[in-house]
């Protein structure tokens, strides 16, 4: 389908949860499911954007998109009272976007052999850690 991730079920039923620990377990999971499908191709997009405008530019839409993403969970657990005093939601999305990046989870899947499993739930904790009172 060509509909945005914010546009997605999967995507507001995140945003719209309740409990902001579960708001960041829910979006650990999805952000693998995502990597789980789209990884080695993501890999792949990344080489050739250094070769072809057209897919450098469709790179740069999708991390736009992904940062605008992980900054509405930021906004959403902000909105909920769930953000520790003094973290900004700007801080918090860029912390998010960072442990939520591709190349991390190519780093951690592909370079280091973590499954699937390991890096959902070190991405829920430590987005847990550092963003929840």
């Amino acid at each position: 389908e060509d509909v945005p991730v914010a546009g997605r079920d999967w995507f507001r039923a995140v945003l719209d949860e309740p409990d902001p620990e579960r708001t960041l377990r829910m979006n650990a999971h999805n952000g693998r499911v995502i990597k789980e499908r789209f990884g080695v191709l993501g890999r792949v997009v990344s080489g050739a954007a250094s070769l072809d405008p057209d897919v450098a530019a469709m790179l740069e839409r999708i991390q736009t998109d992904f940062y605008e993403n992980q900054l509405q969970v930021a906004e959403s657990i902000a909105a909920k009272g769930g953000l520790k005093p003094g973290l900004e939601v700007g801080r918090a999305a860029d912390i998010l976007w960072m442990l939520n990046h591709p190349d991390v989870w190519n780093r951690l899947a592909f370079d280091r052999g973590w499954t699937p499993d390991d890096w959902e739930q070190w991405f829920a904790e430590a987005a847990i850690q550092q963003l929840l009172r």
